[in-house]
């Protein structure tokens, strides 16, 4: 992972200045063995509802295999985190979907206007996998 950053050593330094360190991730590495207190399980994409936002385009992947072992997805970690942590206000979305639906209601995505823009998005996913199956 440290060799992700332009600035490794930076990096590095302060993860090690840390007063704990979780790592959350599909493959033991390099960095999580150095400086992680925690290392928890995550989840691989197709384990999880994806989505990448650019500017122009919300890419949106349905989960597609169920969980192995104990695994969980970053967004469920922080959620459950919050609530130990009684932050309420922290993560206001109650699943990702929330999340989805938040930026697809957002002013430069005006487009998406109906109530719940992912289900009708699943909608025509379905349609659309419906037809090309055919």
């Amino acid at each position: 992972m440290l060799s992700s950053f332009a600035d490794a050593g930076q990096v590095a330094d302060g993860l090690g200045k840390a007063e704990m360190v979780a790592c959350i991730d599909l493959f033991m590495n390099e960095t999580a063995r150095r400086f992680a207190d925690v290392i928890l399980p995550g989840t691989a994409w197709l384990e999880e509802i994806g989505f990448k936002v650019t500017n122009t385009h919300l890419y949106l992947m349905e989960r597609t295999l169920e969980r192995d072992g104990e695994t969980r997805p970053i967004y469920e970690v922080l959620w459950s985190l919050a609530a130990a942590l009684e932050l309420a206000d922290f993560l206001p979305w109650g699943s990702v979907e929330g999340v989805l639906d938040s930026i697809l209601d957002h002013p430069t995505t005006s487009h998406a206007t109906v109530a719940s823009p992912i289900v009708r998005i699943r909608a025509d996913f379905r349609v659309f996998r419906f037809l090309a199956l055919r």
